[in-house]
């Protein structure tokens, strides 16, 4: 029997992060690493994300509050997904509740701004998948500093170490925020590779800097 293959997952504790890590795990061939800021990070109050979906999957139940256990619950009513943390649990224990988590699964600490932190976790990994990207809880009051440049820097960190880890392959997790966010786009013409959002236009546009952020990622990755 082959040897499992280990991977990286960055931001493993985010909601699509997370799916992934499920997935990895689900499939048996693989030794996951998972980076977080703080494997051991408590949450001060119950956690509670709304997200109206158009689309909603079958087969889901009402909410089932257990603690320490991050649960994804759908109502086909309000077609709402409610991701709860209960008081005082740990951020990341939902991954650790993951079949096959105990004997596969190792959450790292590490800041994409550190590069000896990200090497560290990443050293030894056949693959990497990047997901983490910083997204403030509120509005920016300075969209260059935190949330722009982070996302560059740490985009910049992964790829480097994972070139001198001599990593296999590499996937950038990025958005369609990345490519629509242009007003002068042909609105006959479909969105390809060669699409981008506007520079100016987004950061003229306070909305608009997650889009720039995740364009300026994909940037990163392809002039690296």
């Amino acid at each position: 029997m082959a040897a499992a293959a280990s991977v990286c997952v960055t931001g493993a504790g985010g909601f699509i992060a997370s799916w992934l890590v499920k997935l990895l795990l689900s499939r048996g061939q693989y030794v996951v690493r998972g980076t977080v800021r703080d494997p051991d990070r408590r949450s001060h109050g119950p956690l509670i994300s709304d997200f109206n979906l158009d689309l909603i999957g079958q087969g889901a139940n009402e909410s089932q509050h257990q603690d320490n256990v991050l649960n994804v619950s759908c109502f086909s009513g309000s077609k709402k997904i409610y991701l709860v943390c209960a008081l005082g649990a740990s951020k990341n224990a939902h991954l650790k509740e993951l079949e096959r988590a105990g004997e596969r699964l190792q959450l790292l600490q590490a800041d994409l701004l550190d590069y000896s932190s990200v090497a560290s976790a990443i050293a030894g990994c056949e693959g990497v998948f990047h997901v983490a990207c910083p997204v403030p809880s509120g509005r920016s009051s300075n969209p260059e500093v935190e949330v722009i440049g982070p996302a560059v820097v740490g985009t910049t960190n992964v790829l480097k170490a994972c070139y001198e880890a001599k990593v296999k392959r590499v996937v950038v997790v990025s958005s369609v925020s990345a490519v629509f966010s242009n007003p002068n786009w042909p609105k006959d013409k479909v969105f390809d590779e060669d699409s981008w959002s506007d520079e100016d236009y987004c950061r003229k546009n306070e909305v608009m800097q997650l889009s720039l952020s995740k364009a300026m990622m994909l940037l990163v990755q392809i002039t690296t």
